[in-house]
């Protein structure tokens, strides 16, 4: 697939990885906003958003925690022409090096099987892509999305220095985990916000 409004990006899917969607996209912009030089993007999955700031001259680095993340991620960076770095990493464990921004998407769908039927039911009533399942996952997931957000800030720290920042797209119930950072909203999509959040040095 074709992204001409991304610098003419091309991009394979695959039933196994979360496509890009709308919120992607925004993540996408609101990184590139930050006019970082170099940008370690957690969570890549097809490698958009590495692949979208590596576009625009964005020393990268792409992780996933998925195999079929990372192999998919690796065959999008060579469709389009890009040096990144993309290696298979649980939030930063396998990371080293310092940034001046961490993209962080958020896993939002880990539907557990049994809520598979609910979501289809709230697709068929609401088609035009209300971001509802998103918000039905996270109710799902709450406990679990709060402990890789704790993790993810305490690994955070060890990759950022005076001047980083980290964008990460998070439901807005979430934004009191975030309240003693230095915080800013760059964007809505329903009930989830793109947020920044500045140094933690």
């Amino acid at each position: 697939m074709k992204y001409n409004d991304f610098n003419n990006i091309v991009l394979e899917n695959s039933s196994d990885v979360c496509s890009a969607g709308k919120d992607t996209f925004a993540l996408a912009e609101c990184a590139a906003c930050t006019n970082p030089k170099t940008a370690l993007d957690l969570g890549a999955g097809t490698g958009f958003i590495a692949i979208y700031l590596a576009s625009k001259g964005i020393k990268c680095v792409a992780s996933d925690i998925s195999d079929e993340s990372v192999e998919l991620a690796k065959k999008n960076i060579l469709k389009n022409n890009l040096k990144i770095d993309c290696i298979k990493s649980d939030l930063f464990e396998s990371i080293s090096g310092k940034f001046d921004l961490i993209v962080f998407n958020t896993p939002l769908v880990q539907i557990n099987p049994s809520f598979t039927p609910i979501s289809r039911y709230v697709r068929k009533l609401f088609p035009n892509g209300v971001p509802l399942i998103p918000t039905l996952a996270f109710m799902s997931q709450s406990k679990k999305r709060k402990k890789i957000l704790e993790r993810f800030m305490s690994g955070a720290r060890e990759h950022c220095h005076e001047k980083s920042v980290m964008v990460l797209l998070i439901h807005k119930m979430e934004l009191r985990l975030f309240s003693k950072y230095k915080t800013e909203i760059m964007n809505y999509y329903g009930d989830f916000r793109i947020i920044k959040i500045m140094s933690l040095k």
